[in-house]
């Protein structure tokens, strides 16, 4: 009896559903999670009529994705297997009721030795442009990554050999710099010296075979990576690298745009039947080297020169350096495909993400215990959830699966820890992901990732002071990175510090123009200071590029919405189809009440079955839905049900990274409390230190002093509200609906100080909505 896993066969085609693999003529295909999901839902089902309110179910868990979602996973999926949308040969339209997939699949079980053969037909054909395809993407990546050598067909098993055993030796070197990473901080610490600074240039190859030259920048990127999770060291980072250091680059100048001390340079030069190693260390400020270091090795031995070279340049800068341990063995192919998957995973577009999954998918499956590759999933889940339509509940939990899973093999892994703060980040829960962050920093210091995330939690959780200091720290090393450049605007954007902030987003772009992150933080510096025609034209720009249309979309819909225009966002909402209708849940509503369909708000709430992280905003969703439809006792038991168990811990949905802070739910539910309740006033009291502690953190924003004002009036103080409301207006802050919706502002509504505040928001809306048709 065949017990091996089942895959589907049609034509050319092989679906695989545990490995998630689709191969089309012998070549692996990449694709979206969301476009794997929907071919299973058509192989199951063959020859039916699936309509789309069926596929949507079951693909997305819901019925209120917009049609475009739908749409575009099925052209990409008719690409993917080379179908014809005008003569359709697997995926029928049956226009107004849904698609039939005409063809029916062989249903079989694989055997081992299937699949061995066809992994290995496989990696024949699609490895032959491995190099050139990390060539031209090299090109055009958003960040420079690491890049895994290509596997030509005549040198398959050497050049395996040489670069899976390379970037293998790379654990054991990790190892034992992590080892002595402790001692050497804290001996630097009390001697008051600085670690020195290196910068690892990727090495060249004198010669046109793309695997040696992939191979010799698989070489420099190890020993990069090997010195970066040390201590001991200042290793700049990997993008500035290789911003400088592609072809021929001076070492003198990279030393001192990097600030670094020490740069190691290298050639790999091909012999009959060996290649010789001519690596060459510098000193800053010196015109002859500090050593040259010199090897002729067989081809299949190329990793030899890792661990001796770690320990030459170990002696040369640090006092007491550490032997190097053996490195544990690890299969050749896993890494092979691990550092493919983060050549791709660093390029964060939505097709980059499907690949880098697709690689390390693979590489679990070659060694379900590479806990790295775990890691790279966890990675790109979350990612997934950022540049493309996976839900935060899912990434979430398939990330968290394989976070634990990488725990459960290597304990002490820096990377698990890094993955988790990036799970907690985008669970909203910065505070923890500090936690987790710190620790991935105590295991690997200068772990590049959680480097770069541990100063993006703290900004989150109320400290972008302490942020700011963090993230300029890893700059010295590493300036010209635009993923580091865009989270330094960030913290400057929340300290207040505008006009630099904005510097820092344009010098990201500039750095990398298809990168989008940076488009949307300009765009969100632009909704708190009330810049809204000019938030508009910036996120319209960044539409086309890759990756845009989730934060582009949704960035725009909530322009519209500080605007009051409720019909635009509703519009932009439905022309974003990435979106997912949680994500789009918040903008929704509020453009529905701004519309007067608040009926239809409620009909959608009922229609949607949340997951588990997104159940508490549906819930306050809900809650909100009653309070503005004049039903306070319902709003207020909603709420109770949210907050009552914790009111001591202030506003859980307090989001620094929202235009409008979270929509001041907490507010809403202390101000239809009793004024006698204690619940209330102990809530308040919460809230109110809170804001404090934010302030006191560094936070400086307009929607800051409006959430004081807030605050204010729930204590009663008229003075002190109209002073902080102020004081947000003159600011920037401009939020169009916020005196009708938010329920704090009831009782003072005839008071002088907020009819004159009124007329100061209708003004600046005015202004920017005339700015707004100047530009169309």
């Amino acid at each position: 009896m065949n017990d091996g896993p089942i895959i589907y066969l049609f034509d050319d085609i092989r679906v695989e559903p545990e490995a998630h693999r689709v191969f089309r003529a012998g070549c692996l295909i990449e694709l979206e999670p969301k476009a794997f999901a929907l071919l299973l839902q058509f192989l199951d089902h063959p020859q039916e009529l699936l309509d789309r309110n069926r596929l949507l179910d079951a693909v997305w868990g819901h019925n209120h994705v917009a049609p475009a979602t739908l749409n575009r996973i099925i052209a990409l999926l008719r690409k993917a297997l080379g179908d014809d949308v005008g003569n359709p040969r697997y995926i029928e339209t049956v226009h107004g009721l849904g698609y039939r997939f005409a063809v029916t699949p062989s249903r079989e079980h694989a055997s081992l030795d299937a699949d061995a053969s066809m992994a290995a037909m496989v990696d024949r054909p699609a490895a032959s442009n491995t190099a050139t395809e990390i060539e031209e993407s090299r090109q055009s990546a958003v960040a420079p990554s690491l890049e895994s050598p290509s596997r030509s067909s005549d040198t398959t098993g050497n050049y395996r050999l040489v670069i899976g055993l390379l970037l293998l030796v790379l654990i054991g070197a990790v190892i034992f710099l992590a080892l002595q990473a402790r001692d050497t901080h804290r001996s630097a610490s009390v001697a008051g010296t600085t670690p020195p600074g290196i910068a690892v240039l990727p090495f060249s190859a004198r010669d046109s075979d793309a695997d040696l030259r992939a191979a010799a920048e698989g070489l420099s990127e190890s020993l990069t990576n090997a010195f970066a999770r040390s201590a001991s060291l200042r290793v700049a980072g990997r993008e500035s690298v290789l911003a400088l250091g592609r072809g021929k680059a001076n070492p003198e100048r990279v030393a001192e745009v990097l600030g670094v001390d020490y740069v190691l340079s290298g050639e790999i030069e091909p012999t009959p039947g060996s290649v010789r190693s001519h690596i060459v260390l510098w000193h800053r400020g010196e015109t002859a080297p500090v050593w040259v270091f010199e090897q002729e090795s067989p081809r299949e031995q190329l990793f030899r020169i890792l661990v001796p070279l770690i320990a030459r340049v170990q002696t040369s800068l640090v006092s007491t350096p550490v032997a190097a341990p053996v490195a544990p063995l690890v299969p050749i192919s896993s890494q092979d495909l691990y550092w493919l998957g983060r050549h791709y995973w660093y390029q964060r577009t939505p097709e980059s993400l499907a690949r880098a999954l697709g690689y390390f998918q693979r590489a679990v499956a070659d060694n379900p215990e590479f806990a790295q590759a775990h890691c790279g999933m966890a990675d790109t889940y979350m990612l997934l959830y950022e540049y493309s339509d996976l839900s935060l509940d899912e990434a979430s939990a398939k990330a968290s699966a394989e976070v634990a899973r990488a725990k459960e093999l290597e304990p002490a892994l820096a990377d698990a820890f890094a993955s988790e703060g990036l799970i907690l980040i985008d669970e909203s829960h910065p505070d923890l992901a500090v936690t987790a962050l710190e620790h991935a920093l105590k295991l690997a210091p200068r772990h590049p990732d959680a480097s770069i995330w541990y100063g993006t939690a703290l900004a989150y959780s109320g400290r972008p002071r302490e942020a700011l200091a963090w993230h300029r720290d890893v700059e010295q090393l590493d300036p010209l990175s635009p993923v580091l450049q865009t989270y330094l605007g960030v913290d400057l954007l929340l300290a207040g510090e505008q006009t630099q902030a904005a510097e820092k987003f344009a010098h990201a772009i500039e750095l990398s123009p298809d990168y989008v992150e940076p488009h949307w933080q300009l765009a969100l510096r632009d909704q708190f200071y009330g810049h809204i025609a000019h938030s508009v034209s910036t996120l319209l720009a960044a539409q086309h590029l890759r990756g845009a249309s989730v934060g582009a979309g949704f960035n725009l819909a909530y322009s519209y919405l500080l605007l009051g225009d409720g019909s635009r966002a509703l519009q932009t909402l439905r022309d974003a189809p990435d979106i997912s209708p949680n994500e789009q849940l918040t903008p929704q509503l509020w453009a529905l009440w701004l519309t007067h369909q608040l009926p239809l708000a409620k009909t959608i709430l009922d229609g949607i079955k949340p997951g588990a992280l997104a159940a508490p905003w549906h819930t306050a969703l809900r809650a909100r839905m009653l309070m503005l439809r004049g039903d306070d006792e319902a709003a207020r038991q909603t709420y109770d049900s949210l907050f009552a168990a914790v009111p001591e811990q202030g506003d859980p949905f307090l989001r620094l990274w929202s235009p409008d802070l979270g929509l001041g739910h907490f507010a809403s539910w202390i101000a239809l409390m009793p004024k006698t309740s204690p619940l209330r006033a102990t809530a308040l009291s919460a809230y109110a230190d809170q804001i404090n502690r934010m302030q006191q953190g560094g936070v400086d924003l307009p929607a800051l002093h409006y959430q004081q004002a807030q605050v204010a009036a729930l204590q009663g103080n008229a003075e002190q509200a109209k002073a902080e409301l102020e004081q947000a207006q003159t600011a920037g802050w401009l939020d169009a609906s916020a005196f009708d919706r938010d329920r704090v502002w009831r009782e003072y509504a005839q008071s002088t100080w907020l009819i004159e505040a009124r007329k100061r928001q209708s003004e600046q809306v005015t202004g920017e909505l005339d700015l707004l048709s100047e530009s169309r």
